[in-house]
């Protein structure tokens, strides 16, 4: 390391020192992002209040954020740094505003007749913006609700997908953006089973925080910018089960290795066991003949 502490290419690759407060790293790049915390220098979202180091980043983010192309602060004119502000705080809207500014953060669609429905969940603040653990915690309730109301009517199969904008630094200076989508698996809960609905959400939650953990590890670089929107498709389920007698196919007819009981009740399944267990050699009995030997 150089003796005004910036990193050189004759460092140990597997320990580098931040010589300002002594933090280690292994990789030559955190250390290069974690030295821009010592930086004297500051670069202000003068729309929101939104810090950062870099004056590319803030370039990008009035960009995306605000519509503005250019507008960034000289470094003359920077302000001391201060926390984000909270853009939307439904805690702190009047009180006309409430209800709309809930309706924008969750919005339903649905298919096939409202066999298939997806509705969209947004964070409520900043907090939950910023904080994946956090935005689960305060959206579980509402998810709850959701299912149950929808337990109601039928069994349901269901799955969540989150999507997040995630960063990456490199040495060079430069940074990249990625916006993928970690899902849970599909859970099924029947109306007798409403109870389950906690214990099947908690496991869906898991099942994404192991595959954002994947994502992260192993000194990717990645970090979470922003939680942008939680997907939970919920479907309507309807179990197979046993019926009347049903006409086979020429081409099954003609296997030989189907039993097939006419039938007029939906008890198909007890005249099949019985043929079986009787040994009866036509190829087609009718239920009645069968009820002799029961």
């Amino acid at each position: 390391m150089g003796k005004d502490g910036s990193v050189t290419n004759e460092d140990n690759v597997s320990n580098f020192e931040c010589q300002t407060c002594g933090m280690r790293y292994a990789r030559k790049d955190h250390l290069i992002r974690h030295q821009q915390n010592h930086s004297n220098i500051n670069y202000e979202c003068e729309h929101c209040g939104f810090t950062t180091k870099r004056k590319d980043v803030l370039t990008k983010h009035m960009k995306r954020k605000h519509d503005v192309k250019k507008n960034v602060q000289k470094e003359d004119d920077i302000q001391p740094p201060r926390k984000r502000q909270r853009i939307e705080d439904v805690d702190q809207l009047p009180e006309e505003r409430v209800r709309n500014a809930r309706e924008k953060r969750s919005l339903t669609t649905t298919a096939l007749n409202d066999g298939v429905e997806n509705i969209q969940l947004q964070p409520s603040n900043n907090e939950e913006r910023y904080d994946l653990m956090l935005f689960f915690k305060e959206k579980q309730v509402d998810i709850v609700q959701i299912l149950e109301d929808r337990l109601l009517r039928n069994n349901i199969k269901f799955y969540m997908s989150v999507h997040v904008r995630m960063i990456k630094y490199s040495p060079d200076g430069k940074y990249d953006e990625a916006e993928p989508h970690f899902n849970s698996k599909v859970s099924t809960i029947l109306q007798s089973g409403a109870s389950e609905i906690p214990h099947e959400l908690n496991k869906g939650f898991q099942k994404v925080f192991i595959s954002f953990e994947e994502f992260i590890k192993n000194g990717s670089g990645w970090q979470l910018e922003e939680v942008l929107q939680l997907d939970l498709c919920v479907t309507k389920y309807k179990p197979l089960k046993g019926g009347s007698y049903l006409e086979l196919p020429t081409s099954l007819k003609r296997s030989n290795c189907i039993l097939n009981i006419q039938n007029l009740d939906n008890k198909c399944f007890l005249w099949t066991v019985l043929s079986s267990m009787h040994n009866f050699q036509q190829k087609s009995r009718k239920c009645r003949e069968l009820c002799s030997i029961c």
